[in-house]
């Protein structure tokens, strides 16, 4: 027997366990390209809000100032005063109620009805 021994390098298995090894390491690099590439358009989507949001920003106060020289101030209240639209009170009549309380009433029930 001679004193060291001529091993085989490379047989099937170990040929495997390279294109194993390597499709693991091709996957972990696509992966992170991938990751990478969705965090850049994160970050590029939030960049265009906060460009909007800046634009937006510097308008307002041209948009106000626009308002207040063409629109002048209402002459009328803006809200309505309490007491406006009073409820017709219809004496537990129902539409009948409604008729003999007011003439617009019994109008709209003669409309209503067809009359």
């Amino acid at each position: 027997m001679a004193p060291f021994s001529v091993r085989r390098h490379g047989g099937p298995v170990t040929i495997v366990w390279l294109l194993v090894g390597l499709a693991i390491v091709a996957w972990a690099v696509f992966v992170f390209n991938r990751l990478v590439r969705l965090r850049n358009q994160v970050r590029s989507a939030w960049a265009d809000i906060d460009v909007q949001l800046k634009r937006r920003h510097d308008l307002v106060p041209d948009l106000v100032a626009t308002r207040i020289v063409r629109e002048p101030a209402p002459s009328w209240p803006t809200r309505p005063r309490r007491g406006w639209a009073k409820p017709v009170k219809t004496l537990g009549l129902g539409w009948a109620g409604l008729a003999a309380e007011t003439p617009v009433g019994g109008l709209l029930i003669n409309r209503l009805k067809g009359k």
